[in-house]
């Protein structure tokens, strides 16, 4: 089951964080704060960091931004997107990004991805440390990757299984696979990626997970299967 992906904007000058926030709800998050405290979004970031920071230096609270967002970023690290003006003589402060595109441009770097093809823009779907960001009817969501059952290879995607639902992120299975390394995946087959935390049972051919999923286990992976999983007879 998904959450929203949520986004917390911090800046000082309304017009910028109003567009910043405009620009967030377009792209598919959830913006649960739009504040120019920082000690508010400290706060706020203490007691559930969001998924994505988007934060100014024009505040009007009691907190420097800087010292809010060392604050924030000791509490709990939260990806960060950093505001700076681009026009002061003419008295307007704009997001480093003056459009929704530059502003996904820049959440794709704050989410660790340098670069991408031009042709298709930076991407929408994300694997982090303990979630999956992805694009889903239209809304940014959040699955955690501890509930993910199996990867399945769907051309240059990949299908996620969670309980009661199934999600495409535009990510390649090996790539899911490198980006999900030491997380308790296996590669079983061509095909397919097992969370080892939902196998309930394990024969040398094939797994059986929570639910009574059956996944084939491929012949080139049976003896790393059979070492890494108890398997039965």
């Amino acid at each position: 089951m998904h959450i929203p992906a949520t986004a917390l904007v911090l800046e000082g000058e309304k017009f910028v964080a109003d567009k910043v926030t405009e620009q967030l709800e377009h792209l598919g998050y959830d913006v649960v704060a739009n504040t120019s405290r920082g000690e508010e979004a400290v706060a706020r970031c203490q007691q559930q960091p969001p998924d994505l920071l988007v934060a100014g230096d024009h505040l009007t609270g009691l907190i420097e931004a800087g010292v809010a967002l060392q604050m924030i970023q000791d509490a709990a690290p939260v990806p960060t997107v950093a505001l700076a003006a681009v026009d002061k003589a003419a008295g307007t402060v704009m997001p480093r990004g003056s459009s929704a595109a530059e502003l996904a441009a820049c959440i794709a770097r704050a989410f660790g991805v340098p670069s991408w093809d031009a042709a298709t823009g930076p991407p929408q779907d994300y694997i982090l440390n303990e979630r999956i960001l992805l694009r889903h009817n239209e809304r940014m969501v959040s699955l955690a990757i501890a509930d993910i059952r199996f990867v399945q290879d769907y051309r240059n995607y990949s299908s996620v299984s969670v309980p009661g639902e199934t999600y495409l992120i535009a990510i390649s299975l090996p790539l899911v696979e490198h980006r999900l390394a030491g997380s308790g995946f296996l590669r079983v087959h061509r095909d397919l990626l097992v969370n080892l935390r939902h196998v309930t049972e394990a024969r040398y051919d094939e797994l059986t997970l929570d639910r009574g999923i059956t996944i084939p286990v491929g012949r080139p992976y049976r003896r790393r299967v059979n070492r890494e999983v108890k398997v039965g007879v």
